[in-house]
């Protein structure tokens, strides 16, 4: 669960400095996808909950 919260805090953070639009616009350029300020989240939800079933699965 701490996976989740962490990977969102700290695209919360990145997106301080701008990070999310460097996501989003790259998205567009590189896959041709357009992408929202939610679709930029739950990118970094997934993560969260991989790192998390990696760990979990490691120990």
């Amino acid at each position: 669960m701490w996976s989740i919260v962490g990977a969102l805090i700290l695209a919360w953070f990145l997106a301080l400095f701008g990070f999310d639009n460097l996501i989003i616009e790259g998205s567009k350029e590189l896959f041709n996808v357009d992408i929202t300020v939610t679709g930029y989240y739950f990118i970094f939800a997934v993560i969260g909950i991989l790192k998390m079933l990696y760990s979990s699965r490691k120990s």
